[in-house]
């Protein structure tokens, strides 16, 4: 089982979200035709949205 889980602000347009999932599910396919073609398998992809209201960050930077 392949798994993706993406997560990006509130705010993005629905069609985009579902760009970016399908766009990964082509790519996640491709990396994995082998065990597709050859063996039982399942790839899942979800994208999440984090509400700007409660999502923090914390860059350092290297020096």
């Amino acid at each position: 089982m392949v798994q993706c889980q993406v997560s990006v602000l509130t705010g993005r347009p629905l069609e985009l979200r579902q760009r970016i999932a399908d766009e990964i599910i082509n790519v996640l396919q491709n990396a994995f035709r082998v065990s597709i073609d050859e063996h039982e398998a399942s790839i899942t992809v979800e994208i999440r949205e984090m509400e700007r209201e409660t999502f923090r960050k914390v860059v350092k930077k290297l020096t």
